[in-house]
């Protein structure tokens, strides 16, 4: 090595955060400015992660595997760039989910684990107790068989250097730092204290924290997240407008739908309306492949599904804060007079959920709760806005004795759900909220005595 070329450390033991909005997003400027002193680095691909630093961090994994170039006396007259080494290894992997545990010098245990080459929060850490680190170990292959085992290197060093890269490289961040430290609050010291917590059997939900972190954080959070889109809308009403009304003396009384795993699952409860209803009659009409109950002497539960796409949010084109509250607010002004009742709130920060405890939230993304209420076909009229709305609740009440009008009908939608948006720059305390409620009039309806098909698209 010449004199001119700077020394090179690698850090163990970062705090790792999924970066929803990827290298440019506002959310790792955010995560900076919440962690002015701290040093980071990125790590993954279509999946990013963004590892901080802070001066326990870098002191406490200086010198561990013989990583460190150069003597001491070198060191002080030279520059040191810190790598990460859980980024170096997680590059080497850009495919898949992996697990590694390896022994490192001074009888040290590092864990660490990537999916599709970012790191997953929290599995970056170190052991001095052997007996700590292979449980945690075992405990993760148990939950996640599908994860890849990397077998221990001969030569570490060579290993590290082999995945080194720019991208693993630790830039300082934002805000004043000391000449070769930085302070970052929650030292990364915490969690290895919850993972003893973890195997003495005290903190038992902290295992599954632990264990959700790995592969799973992301598959979770994209499924907690998932955007039907348009065509998931649509297959929903569909299904909804299928249900019958009224057959073999029995008529329909509510349907709850709940988004699962990429379909709609649904529950249409119906009640017996004639004297002489016939359950053999409702299973021949329903057919004979349905998932039919009958709970008691004078109810009748039907469960129906649909299939639907949709994307994962990170997919998603979405608008910013401020335009939406310009342009969509104005389209739903647009049309509120077709709903009974509309409203959204404020905007939410976006977390991991339980699974991951330890991280803040998704930087970067944000939603507003979302609460309607209106006739079965003015839902269509949300089909524009459908790409950005995700449902986690949708009831549909039949209400005998509306008067079907604009915004009244005796198919009434509920539906419960979020509006995704990205964050802007500026601090949401000035963000608005839209709302609209109209008191719904009631009178005798009268509904034909067979139909199939909830629609209800007369005025």
């Amino acid at each position: 090595m010449t004199r001119h070329e700077p020394l090179v450390d690698y850090c163990f033991g970062l705090h790792w955060f999924a970066l929803v909005d990827g290298p440019s997003g506002p959310g790792l400027r955010r995560l900076l400015r919440n962690h002015p002193r701290a040093w980071y680095c990125l790590a993954g691909g279509d999946l990013l992660a963004a590892g901080l630093a802070d001066e326990a961090c870098l002191r406490d994994s200086a010198g561990l595997a013989s990583v460190r170039e150069a003597s001491p006396a070198a060191n002080g007259r030279r520059a040191v760039s810190f790598y990460s080494a859980a980024a170096c290894v997680a590059g080497q992997h850009p495919d898949g989910c992996v697990l590694a545990l390896w022994r490192l010098e001074q009888g040290r245990f590092w864990l660490m684990a990537a999916h599709d080459g970012a790191v997953i929060g929290g599995t970056d850490c170190l052991f001095d107790d052997p007996a700590q680190a292979h449980a945690v170990h075992a405990e993760m292959k148990r939950r996640y068989s599908g994860l890849r085992e990397l077998p221990q290197p001969e030569d570490l060093r060579a290993h590290l250097e082999q995945g080194r890269q720019e991208s693993c490289r630790l830039h300082a961040g934002a805000g004043p730092r000391s000449r070769r430290f930085v302070v970052l609050l929650g030292p990364v010291l915490a969690l290895v204290l919850i993972v003893a917590g973890w195997i003495l059997g005290q903190q038992r939900p902290a295992v599954q924290t632990a264990a959700a972190d790995l592969g799973g954080l992301m598959q979770d959070f994209r499924q907690r997240h998932w955007l039907p889109g348009v065509a998931g809308f649509q297959s929903l009403l569909r299904l909804l407008e299928r249900l019958p009304y009224q057959a073999a003396g029995w008529r329909l009384q509510q349907a709850d739908c709940l988004p699962n795993d990429g379909s709609w699952q649904c529950a249409a409860l119906y009640a017996r309306h004639d004297p002489q209803a016939s359950n053999q009659g409702l299973e021949q009409i329903l057919g004979p492949r349905v998932d039919l109950q009958f709970l008691d002497l004078d109810r009748a539960r039907l469960r129906v599904a649909a299939r639907h796409h949709g994307q994962p949010l990170d997919s998603a084109r979405l608008r910013g804060q401020r335009q939406n509250e310009r342009d969509l607010f104005s389209a739903l002004q647009a049309v509120q007079a077709a709903f009974g009742q509309v409203s959204i709130g404020p905007p939410q920060a976006l977390d991991f959920g339980p699974g991951a405890a330890h991280v803040e939230h998704a930087p970067g993304v944000q939603r507003r709760p979302w609460r309607s209420q209106s006739p079965l076909r003015s839902a269509y009229l949300l089909l524009p806005q459908a790409q950005v709305l995700r449902w986690e609740k949708i009831t549909l009440h039949v209400a005998e004795q509306a008067i079907a009008s604009l915004a009244s009908s005796v198919l009434t939608l509920n539906l419960e759900g979020y509006v995704y948006e990205r964050a802007d720059e500026a601090s949401s305390d000035s963000a608005q909220v839209l709302g609209h409620d109209l008191a719904p009039a009631h009178a005798v309806a009268s509904p034909g005595s067979v139909r199939h098909g909830a629609a209800d698209h007369g005025p």
